[in-house]
């Protein structure tokens, strides 16, 4: 059995952290983090992008770490904050952004997918068997909804002859 990496191992990447907005309430336990993560957040004068063609030449590192696609912080369907990076900063991270990232590789690997989003390659892997899965089955409905409406297109001729 393989022993876990240490904070010494070369390829050592720390695990995201997850915290509960609740819990983050109740206990208080986390305020470093917290001011860690309040001080990561750039105040920035112009206005927030609302769509991609407004960020396409804005500030990198992405200020806006509340951003949908932002890379440093995700929030659960539960709505716990997810720290992808939790031992760097913002401004430590080589690209904050997804959508930049998928503009510039169309094919990357399932290392450099785990290298972005802060898990390996087995996690990216089954990720993407996930959605592989979803894309089917949603290929499928689409064709017996194809299906039934020729069927109902057929009948309908039928019936107006």
């Amino acid at each position: 059995m393989r022993s876990p990496r240490s904070r010494k191992d070369k390829g050592y990447v720390p695990r995201a952290k997850s915290f509960s907005v609740l819990d983050l309430k109740r206990k208080r336990t986390n305020i470093p983090l917290l001011l860690k993560l309040v001080s990561s957040m750039a105040i920035v004068d112009h206005k927030r992008p609302k769509k991609r063609r407004d960020c396409i030449n804005g500030l990198r590192p992405c200020p806006y770490v509340g951003c949908r696609y932002h890379l440093f912080l995700d929030v659960s369907s539960s709505g716990s904050l997810i720290l992808n990076f939790p031992d760097k900063d913002v401004w430590e991270i080589g690209d904050t952004c997804a959508l930049d990232v998928a503009d510039q590789n169309c094919k990357s690997t399932l290392e450099e997918v785990g290298m972005y989003m802060n898990f390996t390659r087995e996690r990216a892997r089954q990720i993407e068997k996930q959605a592989m899965t979803k894309i089917r089955e949603e290929l499928r409905e689409a064709r017996e909804m194809g299906k039934e409406l020729e069927r109902m297109r057929d009948r309908r001729k039928r019936l107006a002859r």
